[in-house]
């Protein structure tokens, strides 16, 4: 039996997007939604990927991680068992799965690579950011619109508690777009994310074991569907088809946000349209 075994034909007859194929795309923070936009990456055609990451697997992460237990600990040369950078194992995962898909693993921060001098941004088609640090994206905003050409570059993040996740696309086509402005100050106000689907000044961490183990409660598929929001719209951009720089939400249920003493923001009453 003989199977055709070409990257063209494959991702043609699965759904793939040969107009793709040349891009390179770096996605930095791979977490619970940057790890799901990668692998959607992959399966969609684009054969370069770039992910950057700092942290390690760990075991408290791979209910809503793309990669599983089996990824968390690899021995050393002293046989010894030692937690793998996010980034190495994701790398393993997706060539493993997607054989054609070429992945360039980095695991350091952006602030690290930036500040070494060591990449040229330019070179990536699309740059996103899912780190789901305000503070920190806010930075790499404020030194992508410093450069001269930057590339595209969206940035993602959940909410919590299933009410919703944001695609925030900027510096397409015209430069335009930034991620700054979302917490510009409302008059006599404080500082709040403004698309964000809760009221301000609520806080969602959790710790269950009291141990300082915090963390904020979204779940898998929360974090399935930004991805699905970012890549969608990704493809659109790297083939032509999105010219402008626009905020992109999905809303969810609030039952459980709700449930839990918490308020929903103006923005999210507001009909789809608005």
């Amino acid at each position: 039996m003989v199977e055709r075994w070409h990257p063209n034909y494959l991702q043609n007859r699965t759904g793939g997007n040969t107009e793709v194929a040349d891009k390179h795309v770096a996605i930095v923070g791979v977490g619970s939604v940057g790890s799901e936009i990668a692998t959607r990456f992959a399966k969609s055609g684009v054969q370069h990927i770039t992910v950057i990451d700092n942290d390690i697997l760990e075991m408290d992460n791979v209910y809503r991680h793309a990669l599983g237990n089996d990824s968390v600990y690899a021995r050393n040369e002293d046989n010894q068992l030692i937690n793998v950078p996010k980034v190495l194992a994701l790398e393993k995962e997706i060539r493993r799965k997607y054989p054609f898909t070429q992945v360039t693993s980095l695991p350091k921060s952006f602030v690290e690579l930036w500040e070494e001098g060591s990449i040229n941004w330019k070179d990536y088609d699309l740059l996103v950011i899912a780190i789901g640090l305000a503070n920190q994206e806010m930075d790499i905003n404020e030194k992508m619109h410093s450069m001269k050409q930057p590339p595209p570059t969206i940035y993602a993040w959940n909410e919590p508690l299933g009410i919703g996740g944001h695609s925030l696309i900027t510096l397409n086509n015209e430069k335009k777009g930034c991620y700054q402005c979302l917490f510009k100050p409302m008059e006599g106000k404080t500082i709040h994310n403004r698309s964000s689907f809760t009221k301000p000044n609520q806080d969602f961490s959790k710790d269950l074991t009291g141990c300082g183990s915090i963390y904020v409660p979204y779940s898998f598929l929360d974090s399935e569907k930004t991805a699905m929001l970012v890549v969608e719209n990704s493809l659109k951009l790297l083939t032509g088809k999105l010219q402008d720089n626009p905020l992109l939400s999905w809303k969810g249920d609030d039952s459980q946000l709700k449930s839990e003493g918490f308020a929903t923001s103006h923005r999210y009453s507001s009909n789809k349209d608005k």
